[in-house]
Formats: C-alpha cells, structure tokens, sequence
C-alpha cells in the first residue's frame, strides 16, 4: 500500500519512464482531447430507452414467435394525442381531419418516413369503419369524452434513421398545430419510445450542463480549499477534461453497435468527475506534503506515485471491475452501462498516473512553488484545521512551525528536556498532535471503541431490514424527462385511453394442425372463453381491452357470423360497418394462411404495464395461460413491452445475487493481498455492507414511503417503488467508492504499523493525515453527484440519493467512526496472519 519515502524499484523505473517521456505524454493526452471534443459529445445521440428481453425467456419466445407470424408488428408505436380545451368543440371535427391529413401527408413526404404506417379515425371512417374508428380512436372516458383522439404511428424507418424522422414528425406537428388547432382550442402532442429518446438526450444534455455549471464549480471550491493552490488546481482539471472527453470518444464505437441506456453518459460523467476530483485529491496533496517536507519536485513525485499513486490504482481497480461485474447480467443496457463506467474510470486512472507526473515534472518550478495559501487566513483557519494531507494549519497556527519552537524548547532545556532525543521529544510531538482535532477526535473515539463500533452497527440493522423488502419498477416515466411534452402526453393518454393505449399487450393464438386454422367455430369458442376466464383480470383487464378476431368492441363474436361477414358476400348485414371492421381484423389479426391470429389486451383501471400492478397482472396471466395452454393443446404465448421489461427485470435480479458474491470476492481479494491480511480483507467487506444497508433502507423510505415528500422537492420525492435499475447498478458503485476510501485512509495506518508504531498510535495518526483527506474527497464526491439530483429525470434522481447518501455516510460515519474503533479495538488481530514489528515507544511522526 501508501509505500514509504523510498520507493520500490518497479515504481522508481516507472518514474524514470515518465521522465524520458513526459513531452510525449502531454501531447498524446491533448491529442486524445482534440478527438475526444469531436467525436465524444455524438455518444448522447446513441443512446436507447429500448431493448430486448433477455434471450430465451419467455418474453423473448413469444416476440420471435409474434414476428414470425406477423412481421409486421416489428417496430415501436408513437401515438399522437389531439385534445380539444374546449367543451363546445367536439375533437372530432374539420380542423382535426385537415391538420391529420396535413400531417400524414407531409410526413409520408419526408424520406426517413416514408415507411410509416399511420392510422387515425379519418382513414378509418374512409373504409367505412366509422364506429370500429368511434371506439378505438375517440375517447369516452369521463373528463375525456369526445374530447381525445389518437392517431397511431407504427415505426418502420428507413434506414433506421429514427431521430431524424421523429425530429421531422415533431416539427411538422408543432407548425400545422399551430396553424390549424391553436385558434380553435385544440393541442397536438406526441409521445412513444422513439420520442423519449429525443427527450432524454436533450435532458441529458441539460443534466451536463447543471453538473457543469453547479456541481463542477462547487467540487473545486472544495478541491481548493484542501489544497490551498491555486496551480494545483489546474491538474484536476486537466484530468478531468481529457478523461471525459477520451471516454465518450472510445466509448461511441461500442453504442454504434449495441445497446446503450440513455443515462449512461450521465453516469459516466458523474463518475469522472467524482473520481477524478478524489484521484487528484489524493496525488497533489501527498505531493504538497513532501515538498513541505522540503524534498525536490523529482522526490516529491516519486513518493506520491509509490504512496498516493498505489492507493489509487488499487481503488481504482477495484472501481473498475466492480463495474465489469455488470456484464454478468444477460442485459445489454446494464452490461454497456457497467463497460462505460468500467471504461471511464480505467481511462481516469491511467491519465492521473500519466498526465499529473508528467506535467509536474515538465514544468517544475511552477508547481513546485504551490505551498503558499491559496485561501485567506480565516477561511483557512475554518477549512483545513484538521491536521491532515494539505491542511496543516489549525486555529493556533502552523503545527510544524509549533512543533519545531516545542523541540527547541525541549533542547534548550527550557521544558526539562535533556536536549537529546527521548521522552521529552515523545511528548513535543504528543502536543504537536494534540493540536490536530483530528486527533483529539480519533483519541475520543478509541478511548472506547466498543461503544462506536456497536452504535454503528445498530443504526444499520434496522435500515437493512427494510432495504430487504423494497419494491421496484420498471414504470416508462421514471426514465423519461418529468414534465416533457411526451410525458405529459403519455400521461394524458394513459387518463383518456387507459394506460395500456400505448404499450399493449399481444397474445399470440395457434392451434394444432387438426383444427386446420383458426377459422372454426370450436377455435373461437376456445378462445374467446380463454380471454373471459383466464385474461379478465381485475385490477388491469375487462372485455373492453380486447381487440381481436372474437372480440370487437368489447363484444364477443361468434365464429359463423365473423365467417359470414368475411366469405358470405349475400349475408343480409355482409355491407354493414360491424362486417367491415370484421374485415378489417381479418387482415390485421389473422395470417394469411389463417394458422394463427393474435388478440390485442390494453390494460385499463389506471394499471401502469411498467409498474408492480401491471408486473401483477403479467404473472397472473401467465400462470392462467399455462393452464388454459394444457387444456386447449393451443399455442398461447404473450408479448410487449412490459413483458420484455418484467422478463429482464426477474433475469437482472436472479443474476443479482450472483453478481454481489464475485463483486464480494473481489474485494475480499484484492484487500487481502494489499495489506497481507485476512482480517482486514474481511473487515472492510463487512463495512460496505453496512454501508450498503443504510444506503438502500433509506433509498426505501425516501422513494417507497416518501419520507421527505415534505419537502417539495422533486429530487427526492416519492414514486412509490424504486426503479429497478438503480439498486443494481448503484451497488457497484457504493463498492467501489467504499474501497477507494477505505484503501486511502487503512493504507496510511498500515504504513505506521509498518514504521513499528502500536496500532492504536497508528490510528491516531493515520485519522490525522487522511481525516481531512477523505472528508474533503467525500465532500466533493457528494457535490460531484448531487447535480443528478435536478435532473428531470426520476431515475437519475433516485441513483444521486444512492450516490450522495453512500458517499456521506461512508465518509462519516463508516471511515470515521466504525473503522478507527474496530481498528483500535482489535489490535494486533487487524494484521493476521501477518506478522508486524514490535511496537517502539518513542518514535516521531
């Protein structure tokens, strides 16, 4: 770990590499930041909402099962929401019809669309399906009657070029709306998948920008405030700007040819600059502290890179494969997300150790002379009192300079020192420390360390019970901009059309080769009694969500009339609307070959598809499924997009468990082999759990239970579930902020154990030194991610209080209190099996 003042031989051949190529590094780095700023910001257009049930569920079964009978049901569904302000005009009238065929037109026209296939109540009512088109198209919920009407969009892009068409559709609506609908009280809306997307990066967009405006200004008043230069500062920033910018560049590629979620930059962002702002943290301030010790700007670095630098390629490689352990989920969107986190930090860690040496030893007498005080004498007093890495300075003054007049008075004689090296000497660097209050708070905690130890213990327990029952969603509007036109939209039509209008549910029917079809009277029997017995479902399903060959508007059909209205051209009613609507489903819902057809189920009683009632109402219907499929011998398989969402979501979660273990292991490794011990490898797996009980209770009472719901701020406010991804993914990285802490400030005690100091003295002064270090880190790390908090987006949200509350809690409660006392506590067990010097009294700092 942190190394001694001499370096071993690989770190001092290293340093000597970094010297015969500093000049090339630098311009590498500026090289890979001129490509980064070109190529990097185009990763926040390749980034998705969707993606695909994981394969072989039975999710993914049914979809390929769908596609195979129907290929025309590929592609994700936009709907266009027209509502009318006022209760004297009905929504169906000549304004609407015109601006719908206008946009129709105008969208058919425009290349990238031309493959779309829109339906409204105009065409349908053209085909002499007025009533067919009364029902599905106009609304007749209360509130809602007659004045909603929707128009389907059914995606096909050519050449994929979904963004370009959907910005098209976006724009062709916001002008004929405004022509058309505005002066008669009318509004056009559109809202889908393809159109959260363009939502979401523009709110990504924004979401970098607030990190960049409030959160990155905040995080390096911190910075500075520990560092106390100001030519420091602009190594952070270096790092900082290079790394972002070279991980989105390298990471393009991989959204080019997967599926990226649409939060990934954002997160990778956060991280960067997080760690970053800790790396660099870390390296300058053991940096300053050996020039102040008055070693040469080559020492001075070469001890960094031995102590500081160590610490954090053990952190950050921690960090890193904390995030590869994602890929063990059968999920694109969380296996890309956890290799661009991966991605970032491999790339941070590699700039830090690289770009900081070599630019320090470039320019030498620049940041050499850093160990003036950049913060007027006050602010210092207030910040940086804690005795620790870069802060030396407390409310009496410097302690070394006070150290250096209580040794001359010990060897003048004036305190009754002999004027030799002993136990005077032992007691000037007694009161040295005794200044810190670091110090005097590490000595109150091991005074009693028992008592700290077990205090922290029970405040978690009670957390990680209630973290153990939390609910999770996977609901469309915790990842889509809050008050965006498309969520607002979504919202409206789930009030008009029922929540499951734009994301229904598709069961796909085929019967054995012995019914010849799906044209038989005992076929739509079977059926039909299958969806009334099996598929009505309260809360979520009635006759009414029904849309299929033996269901038309919410009626059931029987089979020799639907084949009357289909071959019987003298059937008295064969000219009527029922029999063309029949005709109409003939095409739509049936092959060709009439070997299977499908029946469309929209959930309605306000029953979210995404959310715990409508993953309800999935299970429910599949277990009934399973029963009708053993007594029909049909083939009964159901599709959509929740369904895809409640497959990956029981996939992830089965995996999670699997991924906590290797996560646990690895740690369990890498702290094992760092210190040589067993007990500590042990000791700090047990600290991030603690930290990750509290973390995760208080992530249920915040968003489950809406605790802070008081305080109106929608950053916290409640959603009744968490989102399912954020519990996965934030694990890895509360882990990997847990070590990196917990290396920096362990590996500080070690090393004075290792110097033959007891290990409680080695405590004390390892909290002296690192104290202020990791408190000012987890500071700027808890600022770092807090601007995710005013994202408009609740999923962000959610993973900036998982981030924010782990990083405090870690910083001041876990490294503060829990580790020093268990530390003092046990002893000499800490460092079993290894064995450490015998303690020596009287040694200095």
């Amino acid at each position: 770990m942190e190394g001694s003042a001499v370096a071993g031989p690989f770190v001092r051949r290293y340093h000597g590499c970094l010297e015969s190529a500093k000049y090339i590094i630098i311009v590498f780095w500026l090289v890979m930041l001129g490509f980064g700023v070109w190529i990097g910001p185009k990763l926040l257009g390749q980034t998705s909402l969707s993606f695909s049930a994981p394969k072989g569920s039975e999710a993914a079964v049914a979809y390929e099962a769908v596609l195979r009978y129907f290929p025309e049901q590929d592609g994700e569904l936009t709907i266009m929401l027209i509502q009318s302000n006022s209760t004297a005009h009905p929504v169906i009238n000549p304004y609407t019809q015109r601006f719908v065929e206008r946009f129709s037109e105008t969208t058919a026209a425009f290349a990238p669309c031309a493959n779309l296939a829109i339906l409204d109540y105009y065409s349908m009512a053209a085909r002499n399906l007025s009533a067919f088109a009364e029902q599905t198209f106009v609304s007749h919920e209360p509130g809602y009657e007659n004045k909603a009407t929707i128009v389907t969009i059914n995606n096909n892009y050519v050449g994929g070029d979904a963004q370009r068409c959907v910005s098209h559709m976006q724009n062709a609506s916001d002008v004929l709306a405004a022509q058309l609908l505005a002066p008669h009280g009318l509004l056009a809306q559109l809202t889908g998948n393809d159109v959260f997307a363009r939502d979401v990066q523009a709110g990504t967009e924004r979401d970098l920008l607030v990190m960049d405006g409030i959160a990155l200004p905040l995080a390096f008043v911190l910075l500075a405030v520990m560092l106390r230069s100001a030519r420091l500062l602009l190594l952070p920033l270096a790092c900082m700007a290079v790394s972002i910018m070279t991980s989105f560049m390298l990471f393009y590629p991989v959204a080019l040819h997967t599926t990226v979620i649409s939060f990934a930059p954002s997160v990778m962002m956060s991280v960067t600059l997080a760690m970053s702002v800790d790396y660099s943290l870390f390296l300058c301030s053991r940096f300053r502290e050996e020039l102040e010790k008055g070693a040469t700007v080559g020492s001075a670095t070469l001890i960094m890179l031995a102590s500081s630098g160590t610490t954090i390629t053990v952190s950050g490689g921690i960090l890193a494969l904390s995030f590869l352990c994602l890929m063990i989920f059968p999920l694109p969107l969380l296996s890309s997300m956890g290799a661009g986190a991966a991605l970032a930090v491999t790339i941070l860690l590699i700039v830090n150790l690289t770009l900081i040496p070599a630019l320090v030893m470039t320019f030498p007498r620049f940041f050499g002379n850093c160990t003036g005080n950049l913060l007027p004498a006050w602010c210092s007093r207030f910040c940086c009192c804690s005795g620790g890495d870069g802060a030396g300075r407390d409310e009496d003054g410097d302690l070394e300079e006070r150290s250096a007049l209580l040794t001359n008075a010990v060897r003048s004689g004036s305190l009754g020192g002999s004027g030799k090296v002993g136990l005077d000497e032992v007691e000037v660097e007694r009161a040295r420390l005794s200044a810190s209050r670091w110090y005097r708070f590490a000595q109150l905690i091991t005074s009693r360390p028992y008592i700290a130890v077990l205090l922290v213990v029970a405040l978690c327990v009670p957390f990680g019970y209630f973290a153990i029952g939390f609910k999770k969603s996977s609901s469309i509007t915790m990842f889509t901009p809050r008050g965006s036109d498309a969520t607002k939209a979504y919202e409206t039509l789930g009030e008009a059309f029922g929540t499951g209008s734009l994301y229904p549910f598709t069961l796909l029917v085929v019967p054995p080769p012995a019914y010849n079809g799906v044209l038989n009277a005992t076929f739509f029997d079977r059926t039909r009694a299958v969806l009334e017995r099996d598929l009505t479902i309260s809360p979520g399903s009635t006759p009414k969500s029904f849309l299929g060959p033996m269901y038309v508007g919410g009626l059931p059909i029987e089979e020799p009339g639907f084949r009357n209205c289909l071959f019987n051209t003298s059937f008295p009613g064969y000219d009527q609307p029922i029999c063309m609507e029949m005709r109409y489903l003939r095409n739509y819902t049936i092959t060709a070959d009439a070997s299977a057809c499908f029946v469309q189920i929209r959930l309605v009683d306000g029953v979210d598809p995404f959310g715990p009632d409508g993953a309800a109402w999935v299970d429910r219907a599949r277990e009934n499924l399973k029963r009708a499929r053993a007594e029909t011998n049909f083939t009964m398989l159901l599709s959509g997009n929740a369904v895809s969402n409640h497959d990956t979501m029981a996939e992830v979660y089965s995996a999670f468990p699997t991924a906590i273990g290797v996560t646990g292991a690895l740690v369990l490794l890498i702290m094992a082999v760092s210190f040589r011990s067993l007990f500590q490898a042990l000791r700090s797996v047990f600290s991030i759990l603690l930290t990750v009980a509290f973390v995760y209770g208080s992530a249920v009472f915040v968003f489950q239970y809406g605790s802070l719901d008081w305080l109106t701020f929608k950053g916290v406010a409640s959603s009744g579930a968490l989102n399912w991804i954020a519990p996965v993914m934030c694990f890895n990285i509360i882990v990997g902020l847990s070590v990196d802490y917990d290396c920096f400030g362990m590996s500080r005690i070690y090393e004075y154990r290792c110097e033959g100091k007891s290990t409680h003295d080695a405590v004390l002064m390892g909290m002296t030194r690192t104290g202020s270090i990791i408190t000012a880190a987890g500071c700027v790390m808890a600022v770092a991610f807090v601007g995710l908090s005013f994202s408009s987006e609740p999923v962000l949200n959610q993973l900036a209080f998982f981030m924010v509350v782990s990083v405090l809690f870690d910083t001041f409660v876990t490294r503060t209190f829990f580790v020093p006392a268990l530390t003092a506590w046990v002893g000499e067990v800490n460092w079993f099996p290894k064995k450490m010097p015998i303690p020596k009294e009287g040694l200095l700092l």
